[in-house]
């Protein structure tokens, strides 16, 4: 069965400036590859006029929607799940609304996505670390190792702390999970509506897409690996956090969380 439309959900605080290349991107790729679509931005709070953004995209693109959320706790699992739930579409994406996820790879999860049969049980991530996927930094050189991201992370908002605290802590989850996949903490999905539905996502920042993974993967749902290259922000601030204070006070319960759904039954 091939794909036939999309619902795109981006959670965002702060992101206007990021939304307004990403967005157009998403619909114009969407478009390319023959699918309908829709757009649905989850601002948990913004201050940057993201609202203003999208009610003037929404006077020439019907395809975009926003969720406010400002008067409600911010989560970004609760986020995703509102988005969810408003998603008109069999099948769901969501993905990182800051520019590090290219937009151009969608369209390869949706190939790979279509390549299998047994859809009802499938979920395709987008996956850094499976070859041909990597970290490039803002440079133009073409390479995506370590140490070219550490040189061209310096001009951006970006942390090479948090980018290596996340390479080390995906290999932690890759053990303890029983190797669901390479980069279970990737926040780059794909999967049918009915799925999430049925497995609503729960936990925290840091935990909740391993956790949805390693159940899903529990539950014989086949999670499929697509590379692609993490690039850096271009604006905006990080949510991961750029101090170490911060980055542990993250990264605890991507730590805590597979030793408790693991060890607690």
């Amino acid at each position: 069965m091939v794909i036939s439309n999309l619902s795109i959900v981006l959670p965002v605080i702060n992101e206007r400036l990021n939304l307004e290349t990403l967005v157009p991107e998403l619909l114009t790729i969407c478009t390319e590859i023959g699918i309908e679509c829709e757009v649905i931005v989850v601002d948990d709070g913004s201050t940057d006029s993201t609202d203003l953004f999208i009610s003037d995209l929404q006077k020439v693109e019907p395809r975009v929607l926003r969720i406010d959320r400002s008067s409600r706790t911010k989560s970004l699992p609760d986020s995703l799940n509102d988005g969810i739930s408003l998603a008109q579409y069999e099948h769901v994406l969501w993905m990182d609304a800051d520019g590090s996820m290219p937009a151009s790879t969608v369209g390869n999860l949706v190939t790979s996505f279509n390549s299998h049969d047994d859809q009802m049980n499938l979920i395709v991530v987008g996956s850094r670390f499976v070859p041909g996927g990597g970290f490039k930094g803002s440079g133009d050189s073409g390479k995506t190792g370590l140490l070219e991201a550490r040189r061209n992370l310096k001009a951006t908002n970006d942390s090479f702390k948090a980018m290596i605290l996340s390479r080390k802590l995906n290999q932690y989850l890759y053990l303890t999970l029983k190797r669901c996949c390479k980069d279970p903490a990737t926040g780059f999905v794909l999967t049918k509506k009915l799925h999430l539905i049925s497995n609503p996502l729960k936990g925290s920042y840091g935990d909740y897409c391993p956790r949805f993974l390693y159940e899903s993967r529990k539950s014989k749902i086949r999670i499929v690996e697509i590379p692609y290259i993490w690039l850096p922000r271009k604006h905006g601030e990080s949510k991961t956090g750029s101090n170490l204070a911060q980055l542990i006070k993250r990264g605890l319960p991507y730590v805590v969380m597979p030793l408790k759904i693991r060890f607690s039954r």
